[in-house]
């Protein structure tokens, strides 16, 4: 899909947990108008996704509502929860797609700073933190049967935050194994690690995938005429790119990066063929930056 010539569309919804907005009588406050800044970032391993958000010209009756600061180790979750929806056509629901949900970890205003910029730091974190009820296997069960159960299982006891299973090639056998209950991701995790499996959130999907596998099986091509701004840049462990910001690439997905810029592994074989393992986002409404920045790294480990 060529992003270049298409009008980009930013909206922020904000919801909380208690109370309503001033003038609105519900929860849901939708930003659509107000100078936006945003970054998202994406990364593998323990460290959870996030998003840093700065709007201007709130009202002072909303920033009062939403501010939140963290004060010791320990505090209870935050409840409200901040939606960011980006792209270039609208959905059927009259959003761009949703390319962001999490919790407001902290909030506040600095009126001290003329453009009274009111500053949001979120985590998808804590988003599935419903607890669920241990669980045992008797007998044999496929491990991708075993999590898929786990997964309807929470999903019948949530009032939202509805969870995807999404397994790329999850093929162990379990036997005779309990589980210890928690959340959804602690459990799921408790079953997948004998086996060498990561468990990540990526909202609303659960991703399972192998240790130095592609978390999923989505395939994007990436070249100067679908977005590539520059070349690819080499780096630890793989190499980066800068794209136009694309609704329909995500964190995971495996990658062919065409460039007259070309990368060999130990065997002097080329490498095309990447996934996404960490995607930084930066979308502002009224400035220049629209991209993203993506961390590859070889998808098949056996050429390097």
């Amino acid at each position: 899909m060529d992003n270049n010539l298409k009008t980009r569309c930013l909206v922020i919804k904000l919801i909380l947990q208690d109370g309503v907005f001033s003038g609105l009588a519900n929860n849901v406050k939708i930003i659509k108008d107000l100078t936006m800044n945003v970054n998202i970032n994406k990364v593998s391993g323990l460290m959870p996704t996030t998003a840093s958000v700065v709007i201007y010209g709130m009202l002072d009756s909303d920033i009062n509502l939403l501010s939140r600061l963290q004060l010791f180790a320990g505090q209870t979750l935050p409840t409200n929860i901040i939606e960011i929806y980006a792209g270039y056509e609208l959905c059927t629901d009259g959003l761009p797609p949703l390319a962001y949900k999490g919790l407001i970890w902290t909030a506040g205003v600095d009126k001290n700073d003329v453009d009274h910029p009111f500053r949001i730091y979120s985590l998808v974190y804590g988003l599935a933190t419903n607890l669920i009820e241990s669980t045992e296997v008797k007998g044999t069960i496929g491990l991708n049967e075993l999590l898929q159960g786990m997964v309807t299982n929470y999903n019948a006891q949530a009032s939202n935050d509805k969870l995807i299973y999404s397994p790329n090639n999850v093929v162990a056998v379990v036997q005779d194994q309990s589980y210890s209950g928690g959340s959804i991701i602690d459990l799921m995790t408790q079953a997948c690690t004998p086996y060498d499996y990561i468990v990540q959130l990526s909202y609303p999907y659960i991703l399972v995938y192998k240790k130095g596998d592609s978390p999923t099986k989505n395939e994007v091509i990436i070249n100067k005429n679908n977005g590539m701004l520059g070349y690819p840049v080499p780096e630890d462990l793989g190499i980066s790119c800068r794209i136009r910001y694309n609704p329909n690439i995500d964190w995971g997905y495996q990658v062919t990066v065409e460039s007259s810029i070309q990368f060999t592994g130990i065997n002097n074989e080329v490498i095309t063929s990447w996934y996404i393992n960490a995607m930084n986002t930066t979308l502002q409404n009224r400035g220049d930056k629209w991209e993203s920045v993506l961390k590859l790294g070889v998808y098949n480990r056996g050429v390097v």
